[in-house]
């Protein structure tokens, strides 16, 4: 159905389209299940480019709205009062959720594609410059459903210079809602911000953990807070019309020198987490096993808990041997400090891997590409010598 145009002059939308201007280009992922070409059919005799800008700028004007419906009573005096401190977060400082009730001040650095978006300038067939595509700029609207990258340090800015490591950029749109520092129910709040009041399903990808564990939080604690954010998820009311239920994977985390020692390793520190990290990481598969749906393709969420760590072909005694059976230490030149006690964010080449993978999760939960084996097993096993071959 040809959405009404706010544009002025209505008139013109009944002329012949511009044969020397071409459309703008489709907006990424048309074609697929994450946008699927029927969603938005064309009226012959409307020009094509009047009618995507009209599809653009009504998304945008929706996203907007959203935001300001889930703000809180009062939240411009709030505002006011923090507006010259730059880490003021007026996201998560003006909504009140179960995790984090009232308003109340929150300082962080909250980094959202989807709060960029909305904000964005738009050209004149009302595209923004997207900083995270591949094809730049598009449309406002980039599917039916929201697939959100929800993470702490340790994918925040994953792309990096694009200049340098010569990334194109991705070839579906994904939003990115990334924190430093970030604990599990920090991210929760965050994304109850942005996303409770938009009605179209959300597919979410969270990595994070190892800040709640710095805090001296416990796995038990940590898994209960992944569970939390798991039936927020799953229980977010949405639009039928706009496909299936929300989705939500979980990856493993790495084991960072500066929190952990591998057992086969002689080096000792104070309040080595290595324990309670695999225990956490097992926990984090099995959750991602109950979490089981049609289009959700469980053995393909990210692990990265092998990343930044030696392996070898034969098998070690570690265990849990399904997890660390060819580990024998941490690979120090996989880590972006400089000394072995700070190591903990892997460094920008491996980082930049764990973004594509995260994409390629995506793309296989879109059925953009195809799963590469058929079944959970071997689907493992192919991910497992992949992850040797890069680490």
């Amino acid at each position: 159905m040809f959405l009404q145009m706010a544009e002025p002059n209505l008139g013109k939308i009944f002329q012949m389209p511009n044969i020397y201007a071409p459309p703008p280009p489709l907006p990424p992922a048309f074609g697929t299940a994450l946008y699927p070409p029927g969603t938005d059919p064309l009226i012959p005799y409307v020009p094509a480019e009047h009618q995507m800008w009209s599809i653009s700028h009504e998304r945008k004007l929706n996203e907007r709205d959203y935001i300001l419906r889930s703000k809180s009573t009062g939240y411009m005096l709030l505002r006011e009062q923090h507006q010259d401190n730059n880490r003021y977060c007026s996201t998560c400082s003006e909504f009140s959720s179960l995790v984090k009730p009232g308003v109340r001040p929150i300082f962080h650095q909250h980094n959202s594609s989807k709060n960029y978006r909305i904000s964005a300038p738009v050209d004149l067939n009302a595209n923004y410059p997207c900083t995270t595509c591949a094809a730049t700029p598009h449309s406002h609207k980039t599917g039916i459903r929201y697939p959100i990258l929800l993470s702490s340090s340790i994918l925040n800015l994953w792309q990096g210079r694009r200049t340098e490591n010569q990334y194109p950029g991705d070839d579906i749109h994904i939003d990115y809602l990334t924190i430093p520092g970030a604990t599990i129910k920090t991210l929760h709040h965050a994304l109850l911000a942005e996303y409770e009041s938009a009605y179209r399903p959300i597919d979410v990808l969270l990595v994070s953990g190892l800040n709640d564990i710095l805090r001296g939080r416990t796995s038990d604690q940590v898994i209960s807070d992944m569970e939390r954010l798991v039936s927020a998820v799953m229980d977010l009311p949405r639009s039928n019309d706009c496909g299936a239920l929300n989705t939500i994977g979980i990856s493993t985390l790495p084991f960072p020198p500066k929190m952990s020692v591998i057992p086969s390793d002689k080096r000792r520190i104070r309040g080595n987490k290595f324990e309670e990290l695999s225990y956490l990481n097992d926990q984090i598969m099995n959750l991602n096993e109950t979490l089981k749906l049609p289009s959700f393709p469980s053995a393909f969420v990210p692990k990265f808990h092998t990343w930044g760590l030696q392996t070898t072909k034969a098998p070690t005694k570690i265990r849990p041997r399904n997890k660390l059976a060819h580990t024998t230490g941490h690979k120090i030149q996989g880590w972006r400090e400089e000394e072995l006690r700070n190591m903990l964010h892997l460094n920008n080449h491996l980082r930049l891997k764990m973004g594509k993978s995260c994409v390629s999760y995506f793309k296989v939960l879109y059925g953009i590409i195809p799963c590469r084996a058929p079944s959970k097993n071997a689907g493992l096993q192919l991910e497992k010598e992949r992850t040797r071959q890069e680490n």
